[in-house]
Formats: C-alpha cells, structure tokens, sequence
C-alpha cells in the first residue's frame, strides 16, 4: 500500500536557521531592555538617597553652623551605614574611589543621626570612574583642607569654585554616559579658567554632570563652606 505525503510542507534548514537567529535577536534585546531598567533604578536611588544627605547635610550646618565632626586628615567619609569592606581589611566599610577610599565614620553618622532616623548605603555597585581604571561605589561627603603654602590650586585641596576654595563637596558615580546628575548644584569644569580643579556652578546650557565618558557619569554636589 502506498504511503502518502503530507500536505504540510517542514521547514527547511534554512527557515530553522532564520527562526534561531530571530529568537536569537529577540532574547538579546529582551536582556538589553532590562539590563537598562535595572540600571536606570539603581541610578535613581544613587540620585535620591545622595540628594536625601545632601539637604540633611545642609540642615545640619544651618543648625550648628557646621558639617559633623570627621577626621580631617581622611578627605572624607561614606554616607550611609552598611558598605562592605572593599579595602583595608579592618572591618569598616568603605565607599567612594576604589584607590582612595573612604570609610564609614561613627561620629560623623551619629551626628547626622540625629535629623534622619536611618543612613543607608546609597548604592553597593562598584560603578567604572570616568576616564579612568578604577571604580566607585556610593556616595561620599568629602572635605580636603586647602593648604594656602602650595603654589597650584590644584595642590591646595578642594576645588576652587566660582573662584573661591571650596573643599567640602558630595560625590557619586552613575552607570551609563551623559546621564542626568538630577541634582541643580552640580557643578561644571570651569573651562574658561583653566578646567579641573577650578569649577563653577554656571553650567553651560544643556549640561547636567560634572564629567562623562561613554560608561559613566561623575557628579559632584556643592557644598558651601561652613
């Protein structure tokens, strides 16, 4: 007895190889899409939890007319409780610049403990520094003594903001190039005067970090001396 045919023809090795490519297209701008929704979220709480310490750091010193007490000698301290120990091995976390970390700072939390009722960690993602090898995690508060003897204001410490030393700023890295810093006193490089580490807080039109490469974004927050 002879056997029939189907009428319904297979797919040919070809069309197999076409269905596998676009599927193939398909998962990878799937991965794409969320791999940018989780960035983008964790951008956003990077921007809200360090604008968050930079009012309660404000309202601190428009109380007592100073920033809390931290080690001078340090450039700075985290904000937020809670960042693993990258760095030293003595236990205390540390945040900011892989190669020049920061720590966590008891006094200086405690201080700020009391306007807020908790610190947290402002992100745990080391994120790649701009133009650079290294990488960032959270947000740090920073303070650099300008030391008048040095000849270069580059070697005074801080910045020089608008003309006037400035040493005490906030910090934080987003992922992604050109992001949007979503804070208004983000400051620019001061081009006209001779660029880093002289900046301004007129940022040219449509400007809205402090510098960029296509991987990340560094934003730094003014904040005015006490």
């Amino acid at each position: 007895m002879r056997r029939h045919r189907s009428s319904t023809p297979g797919f040919t090795i070809v069309e197999i190889i076409v269905v596998i490519a676009i599927l193939g297209v398909l998962a990878a701008v799937t991965i794409a899409s969320y791999s940018n929704i989780k960035r983008n979220t964790r951008n956003v709480r990077t921007i809200s939890t360090a604008t968050a310490y930079e009012r309660a750091l404000m309202t601190y010193l428009n109380k007592n007319n100073s920033y809390p007490a931290m080690d001078p000698n340090a450039g700075g301290v985290c904000l937020g409780i809670g960042y693993k120990d990258r760095v030293g091995g003595d236990g205390i976390g540390d945040c900011g610049e892989t190669a020049w970390p920061l720590k966590e700072d008891t006094i200086f939390n405690d201080s700020l403990k009391q306007l807020v009722s908790s610190l947290p960690i402002v992100n745990d993602t080391e994120v790649k520094m701009p133009y650079q090898s290294t990488t960032f995690v959270g947000a740090a508060f920073h303070y650099f003594p300008p030391d008048p003897t040095e000849p270069l204001p580059e070697d005074q410490g801080g910045f020089i903001v608008d003309g006037v030393s400035s040493p005490y700023y906030i910090m934080y890295v987003l992922e992604g190039g050109n992001q949007d810093c979503g804070n208004g006193n983000i400051l620019a490089t001061d081009d006209a005067n001779g660029g880093w580490p002289r900046m301004t807080r007129k940022r040219p039109s449509g400007q809205h970090w402090t510098y960029s490469d296509n991987k990340a974004t560094a934003c730094v927050i003014y904040m005015p001396n006490p």
